[in-house]
């Protein structure tokens, strides 16, 4: 992996070149070993998977690293955290101490040589956070606060705020999301047989009646911790946003900006679109009653439903839904309330920038 080639070096970022095509079987194909993994090998795997982490650091390969850890923390979350979760934040958070990515630039392309291994940890942060589970989280809340904080509201560099705007986003989706228990093909009472674990390769290809009673699947909604979790996030990195952009406008009035103003417009809109998507599992659409029910009735009878063989046709409800669906509560009003600042906010912004005419 650290002979490909960099995606962020080329304008082609898409799944269909070759060293795409091959980092992602190289994933998958990591995914499936860890999942099938004893926890007598959880120490190997631990220090093997750090190793490639810490010694490599090199932008050639963080595409494909990125999808590395993010294997690792899908097939077992907790190791993954114990064993790079810290250790990331630490590096992070010593990077920007030492003056890393306080440059202004609103590059795409280009990036100072000094920036790589704060880029480098802070794409597997990134990584870390896309979990399935946000109660994996919630050990490492300051650690993971601190800095998303940094990485979006101290760094000018658009490679790095962009970063931790992606991850404040994550991090919200990841603690408000209902969301399998285990990412396997079989459910537990098939994963736990003996015989299946000795001899699982001769059951690939072979999927489990999705209508038969034995079939299980264990789904995780959103805990209280994990809700106020997201809250705070809300608050603490969402709203104030929308007060530093509207000032920003306010004080801009008609003059040319600077290349810092630029660079700090720039980062304010896309903070705050990233914390505004995140805010999308707490309330449903606007003037929409969704009961928790209704999430699955498309999947139970709609038309894509209803095109799937019957072996695979979900024929019950997931427990699942927004979080907050009463209007009348504070916490919906809260929500969007701060959903309808924003879009006021960004709209100014816009109206300013299209008003100056000068391309900026």
């Amino acid at each position: 992996m650290d002979n490909l080639s960099s995606s962020q070096d080329t304008s082609n970022n898409t799944n269909s070149s070759a060293d795409m095509k091959l980092v992602l079987m190289a994933s998958y194909s990591i995914e499936l070993v860890l999942k099938q993994c004893g926890s007598r090998y959880y120490p190997m795997i631990s220090r093997l998977i750090t190793q490639f982490v810490t010694s490599i650091t090199s932008l050639s390969a963080v595409e494909g690293m990125h999808k590395v850890v993010n294997a690792f923390v899908s097939a077992l979350p907790e190791l993954a955290h114990a064993s790079l979760l810290s250790l990331c934040c630490e590096r992070i958070v010593e990077e920007i101490d030492n003056g890393v990515g306080l440059t202004p630039s609103l590059s795409r392309f280009t990036r100072t040589h000094s920036e790589t291994t704060l880029i480098w940890f802070a794409t597997m942060l990134l990584a870390l956070v896309e979990c399935s589970d946000g109660q994996h989280l919630l050990k490492y809340k300051s650690q993971i606060v601190h800095a998303m904080k940094l990485l979006s509201g101290t760094c000018m560099s658009r490679h790095v705020y962009n970063i931790g705007g992606q991850m404040l986003n994550c991090v919200m989706l990841t603690l408000t999301s209902t969301t399998p228990c285990h990412t396997r093909s079989v459910p537990d009472s098939v994963w736990n047989d003996t015989e299946f674990r000795d001899n699982h390769f001769r059951h690939w290809g072979k999927h489990p009646n999705v209508a038969d009673d034995s079939f299980s699947l264990e789904w995780h909604t959103p805990s209280m911790q994990e809700i106020e979790f997201a809250q705070e996030l809300m608050r603490e990195m969402v709203e104030p946003r929308i007060g530093e952009l509207a000032a920003f406008i306010d004080s801009a009035d008609k003059r040319e900006l600077s290349n810092t103003e630029n660079v700090e417009l720039n980062r304010l809109v896309w903070v705050l679109r990233c914390g505004v998507r995140g805010l999308g599992h707490l309330v449903p659409p606007p003037g929409t009653t969704i009961a928790a029910d209704d999430l699955t009735d498309a999947l139970v009878g709609g038309d894509d439903a209803n095109g799937m063989p019957p072996r695979y046709r979900l024929d019950r409800q997931v427990p699942g839904g927004y979080v907050f669906t009463d209007a009348d509560s504070s916490e919906y009003g809260e929500v969007m309330d701060i959903r309808k600042r924003a879009g006021l906010a960004t709209a100014q912004a816009l109206q300013c920038v299209v008003g100056r005419g000068d391309g900026n």
